[in-house]
């Protein structure tokens, strides 16, 4: 199992939003994959990243809910977290 960080950015935009009780259900299953290095399933539209984000990977949490974070030998760095126009606007 990978160790999990996150960056102060993350925790920033984290702590701002407003999640339902399922979305932080969906939202700790995609940590919780991420974390044992399982495939996420084809409906979280996992892919990586190009530009400034080069080194980072992106999911859907759900439909405008974007996680960025990349991957380590023994760690998942959580970078950012938020809508499309947020992370990307």
């Amino acid at each position: 199992m990978l160790k999990l960080s996150r960056t102060k950015k993350f925790l920033k935009n984290y702590q701002k939003l407003s999640l339902t009780k399922n979305d932080k259900k969906i939202f700790y299953y995609v940590i919780e994959q991420l974390s044992e290095k399982v495939s996420l399933e084809a409906k979280f539209k996992d892919h990586k990243l190009s530009g400034d984000f080069n080194r980072c990977r992106e999911c859907h949490v759900k439909n405008d809910l974007l996680l960025i974070y990349q991957v380590f030998e023994d760690e998942l760095r959580l970078i950012d977290i938020g809508t499309h126009s947020q992370l990307f606007g």
